[in-house]
């Protein structure tokens, strides 16, 4: 009896984490957290990584800048706030989003297709 409840726990484990594994393979595209994925999934819509690396003064100098997230590896991911909620659709989504990669810099995700 008690390999069958062994077992049948050590198979809801690998399930629970299998799920987990293509939630954040959904979500992002990618399953290392020691990378920046190639995607943000936030407000709704996709983000895809850009080149565009940009310092942290200009990120804090952006207005209503908020924090939307944190990445696998701690690094925040930050969004400005375009204006309040839209009467048809909820909030008004942001065209860009950004990712920490270092504590001076982050790099730029951008909306593909307009808003």
């Amino acid at each position: 009896m008690r390999v069958k409840v062994g077992g049948a726990f050590a198979i809801a484990i690998a399930a629970t984490a299998l799920v987990g594994a293509l939630v954040m393979y959904g979500q992002f595209g990618t399953l290392d957290p020691s990378t920046p994925p190639p995607r943000i999934a936030y407000c709704g819509a996709e983000f895809h990584k850009s080149n565009q690396v940009v310092s942290s003064t200009h990120v804090d100098n952006l207005p209503t800048i908020h924090r939307v997230g944190i990445w696998l590896s701690g690094a925040p991911t930050v969004a400005q706030a375009i204006g309040p909620a839209g009467p048809y659709n909820g909030p008004v989504c942001p065209m860009s989003v950004y990712l920490g990669v270092d504590h001076d810099h982050y790099r730029a995700y951008f909306r593909c297709c307009g808003p």
